[in-house]
């Protein structure tokens, strides 16, 4: 208990003295120091289906603004249960077991002081992929739990994930098509010498085929708050919070029924050198669904319902016209996310 009282003094002792220094530096600071919160997305069913929080900027472009991104991201999936434990080898059963290349294309567009409009809009490739034998070939080299991946087909695509929620999640081939679209609304709410607060509106469009995985083949409404703390000069936290309400969630008369979700964000940014950031990310995701079929071993948790809690690490480089960005991402607590995650994005500013 008192070891307890003690790290809480330290803590708030560290908080009061983050505080005085903004407000010390805040006259130095400018928001296009600093690049802003990883742009994220995780690309694991269930999760790929629903409109996400990205790691948005509170901060709002100048009047007059048009900036074009493009996010690529590659990653892998693989998860398996055990079936049968009975015979003299035990017999596995594969859940997901994919690979993705998925293409965002960002435009934002800020047509009055503290307003911003945006769409994102995004090429999803799901495949068998590359990487099976490479991270197969990794766990062997240092003695690691390959997870019975040597079980299975290697470079495959396999995704049969059984739910309560009636969410249609099968697919046993590649499939690449247009997923779902985003657009939204940046609102600013209040801005001090470094703190900026603002809200956030979305409409996801279901532009993405449902049979493909390629999109949930409903209509999600989002709102949230984007919060930016510019501590000093070279340093900054972000966080974002918000509710993702898909309309399969609301209407009972839809087939599918899953959850309401929340995502929250918090990045810092420490900048490293004029145009150099250097971002740690975490990433909270509530699920859409309950499977009531995979539990984590040696408890009687449902594995799918549990949240996503990603860590990202990354960099940030960037100029007065173009930024990029390049982080890995990975849930090391709950693992309810991919496997692993690469992300390289470009940003430009037209005007």
């Amino acid at each position: 208990m008192r070891y307890k009282e003690s790290l809480m003094k330290k803590l708030y002792g560290v908080l009061l003295f983050l505080v005085c220094i903004s407000f010390a530096l805040a006259a130095d600071i400018d928001s296009e120091m600093f690049y802003g919160p990883l742009w994220s997305r995780s690309i694991f069913i269930p999760f790929s289906l629903y409109y996400q929080f990205p790691g948005m900027k509170a901060a709002v472009s100048s009047p007059g603004s048009v900036s074009l991104g493009f996010n690529l991201y590659c990653g892998q999936s693989f998860i398996n249960y055990l079936v049968d434990n009975s015979g003299p080898e035990p017999v596995y059963e594969r859940i997901v077991d994919f690979e993705t290349l998925t293409l965002e294309k960002i435009l934002s567009y800020s047509p009055v002081e503290g307003i911003e409009f945006g769409a994102t809009w995004r090429l999803v490739l799901l495949y068998g992929g590359f990487l099976d034998p490479l991270i197969s070939g990794f766990h062997n080299l240092f003695g690691l739990p390959n997870n019975e991946r040597d079980s299975f087909p290697e470079n495959d695509i396999y995704i049969n994930v059984p739910n309560t929620n009636n969410v249609y999640l099968k697919l046993d081939h590649p499939a690449f098509g247009l997923g779902d679209t985003d657009l939204w609304a940046k609102i600013r709410l209040l801005k001090t010498e470094n703190i900026i607060l603002s809200g956030l509106c979305v409409v996801k469009l279901p532009t993405g085929s449902r049979k493909l995985l390629l999109g949930s083949g409903y209509t999600d409404a989002a709102f949230g708050l984007l919060f930016d703390w510019y501590i000093s000069p070279v340093f900054a936290l972000y966080v974002n919070g918000g509710l993702v309400l898909p309309y399969d969630a609301l209407d009972p008369g839809t087939p599918s029924a899953p959850f309401i979700m929340w995502n929250t964000i918090f990045g810092f940014e420490y900048t490293a050198a004029p145009g150099i950031g250097l971002m740690v990310q975490v990433v909270f995701r509530t699920s859409p669904l309950y499977s009531d079929f995979v539990v984590i071993p040696d408890t009687d948790i449902d594995f799918f319902i549990t949240p996503q809690v990603n860590l990202l690490i990354g960099m940030s480089f960037r100029d007065d016209a173009w930024a990029f960005q390049f982080y890995f991402q990975e849930d090391p607590l709950t693992h309810n996310a991919a496997d692993i995650l690469f992300n390289i994005s470009v940003r430009y500013r037209v005007f």
